[in-house]
């Protein structure tokens, strides 16, 4: 999106956030970071993971940093909330790479490579690993667009989810699919259309039938609302992709804190990672799968015909991000992703260390990654 159209869609809403936090540029009158997402208020991601992340930062700082959050779209949509982050309107939003390519190219090649066997802990540490550890130009860009990234997750598994009943391949030709980066490559392979829209529209748009399918995570049937128009699920995993950025920070407001206060936001990054992977995400799974099945939503194991196109499309995948990724801008896209094969191998050893404790999981984060960061390497 320009950014004559982002400054001219949302001012109406910057307004409002002057109104009610006296002004989230004013350091003096308002000290509070306001925090715009997309996301409800009720959504893990918020209630739990931001959440604790907000009050350790509180707590630490002694008051001195604290984070306002304006939640479900009052003050950006997804689309919009990097636009929106970088020339000032929030402080901070939640920023998916997929709906801004262009600015975001590096970060983008990671995000679409699709990782058919890995779990959540082991593709969440090695893409923070990559990008804040092996990828010199995911930080440029963060920066050419005005911001500071210190934590980011893994999308978990997607999964097929329709209106219409789905059994085979050819079920699925010629439906209209919500899907958004790698997600649009696979939707286009089993022979549907993809459409490209916004994950808390989709669920309207599903209701309305304006599209059949959506390419989503099973907590995002709680998350989202998707349990109350979904019918018919393909319970096959079609592979897991990321980072997505929850807190994408302008980098003056990074910039106008003490060095102590940087630091601490940044040592207590790790709780963003490791709760919104083993707490919120995987609590969300659960409760999605018991409603899945009280409701008695017809749950399709699908063939053969699925796991083959999703693996053959995964080995086909990196010659074509590579690709779209020179396209965009980045140098030596094949560095970028030896750098993210090499963190998946090593934190696939180290989940096993992990396992489901989230103190271990911080404990390793900060020791392979935020012990070896210092505020003004990001």
């Amino acid at each position: 999106m320009k950014e004559g159209t982002i400054l001219g869609a949302l001012t109406a809403c910057a307004v409002l956030a002057v109104l009610v936090l006296g002004g989230a540029g004013d350091r003096e009158r308002a000290p509070d970071l306001v925090y715009g997402s997309w996301l409800s208020a009720h959504n893990p991601t918020l209630a739990v993971t931001m959440s604790a992340y907000s009050d350790a930062v509180d707590k630490t700082t002694d008051g001195k940093v604290k984070i306002r959050t304006l939640a479900g779209s009052q003050v950006v949509t997804g689309p919009e909330s990097l636009d929106a982050t970088r020339v000032g309107l929030v402080d901070a939003g939640h920023v998916i790479a997929s709906y801004t390519p262009k600015q975001l190219p590096a970060t983008y090649l990671i995000f679409k490579t699709l990782v058919p066997s890995a779990n959540d802990v082991a593709i969440s540490g090695a893409l923070m690993e990559t990008i804040l550890l092996h990828c010199p130009q995911c930080i440029e860009e963060y920066k050419a667009n005005n911001g500071v990234v210190f934590a980011g997750f893994s999308v978990q598994p997607y999964y097929l989810m329709c209106t219409t009943p789905i059994r085979t391949v050819g079920d699925v030709k010629g439906l209209k699919v919500r899907a958004t980066g790698t997600a649009r490559a696979i939707v286009e392979a089993v022979g549907a259309t993809p459409v490209g829209m916004d994950v808390a529209d989709s669920v309207t748009a599903m209701e309305r039938g304006i599209v059949d399918c959506t390419m989503a995570s099973y907590a995002w049937l709680i998350n989202f609302g998707y349990i109350d128009v979904v019918s018919h699920i393909l319970d096959r995993p079609l592979g897991a992709s990321g980072p997505s950025i929850p807190f994408f920070l302008n980098r003056q407001a990074w910039n106008g804190m003490s060095q102590k206060n940087r630091k601490i936001m940044l040592q207590k990054a790790a709780l963003i990672v490791a709760i919104e992977t083993l707490d919120a995400q995987r609590g969300a799974i659960r409760k999605a799968r018991s409603a899945v099945e009280e409701r008695g939503l017809d749950l399709v194991e699908g063939g053969d015909d699925f796991v083959r196109i999703v693996n053959g499309f995964a080995s086909r995948q990196r010659k074509i991000n590579i690709q779209i990724a020179r396209e965009n801008g980045v140098r030596d896209p094949e560095k970028i992703l030896a750098a993210y094969d090499a963190a998946l191998s090593k934190w696939r050893r180290l989940s096993e260390e992990i396992g489901d404790d989230r103190d271990v999981f911080v404990n390793v984060l900060n020791r392979e990654i935020y012990d070896k960061l210092s505020p003004d390497q990001i």
